[in-house]
């Protein structure tokens, strides 16, 4: 979960009013009994019960929607995020969780495919310099076999790329998908 949060981290750095919002007592103890809990398992427990309270309380819908990203369950993760982004509209930092989370589904429709791609279309529309974005674009139109328009996506995360700013595990990501998206415009481009 750190490293999403991490590769998240120009996307929050000033927080978004669903992080910073007032809530009751002792929903924002539960909150914050969730974001201490040890494991997983235990923080999306808390993280529910929070919502239960509060259904509208962002800081437990974005725990609650990364924790069950950690459990593997990236399909109810990106309802969660579906719902986010109907509560809190136009958040680039919502819409690229979704987006993110839409990549990992295990067969996506195309339907869902496409949703992602909006998503982060326009998180490029609103920062188009956050190299993330770009790549979780590249993931998609990768996903939806448009290999010339990942490629591209990818050239531009890697251009936007600071090699001192960014997590090495980033930098190997982009590198990677990079290849994969060649990979593919050789195998499925047209015999000459």
């Amino acid at each position: 979960m750190l490293i999403w949060v991490l590769a998240c981290g120009r996307l929050f750095a000033q927080l978004p009013s669903w992080a910073v919002m007032p809530l009751p007592p002792e929903v924002e103890k539960l909150n914050q009994a969730a974001a201490a809990a040890e494991t997983v398992d235990a923080a999306a427990r808390l993280y529910a019960q929070s919502l239960r309270f509060h259904p509208s309380n962002g800081p437990a819908l974005h725990g609650f929607g990364l924790a069950l990203l950690e459990q593997g369950r990236p399909a109810d993760a990106r309802r969660i995020f579906q719902r986010m982004d109907t509560l809190f509209p136009n958040d680039p930092a919502i819409q690229l969780l979704f987006a993110r989370t839409t990549t990992r589904l295990p067969n996506p429709y195309r339907r869902e495919i496409r949703q992602g791609l909006a998503a982060a279309q326009r998180v490029i529309e609103a920062q188009p310099d956050d190299p993330e974005g770009w790549y979780v674009l590249s993931l998609l139109w990768h996903l939806d076999g448009h290999y010339p328009a990942a490629t591209e996506a990818i050239q531009q995360a890697l251009q936007r790329t600071d090699p001192d700013l960014t997590s090495p595990d980033a930098l190997e990501r982009y590198q990677q998908q990079e290849a994969a998206c060649h990979d593919a415009i050789l195998v499925f481009s047209p015999l000459d």
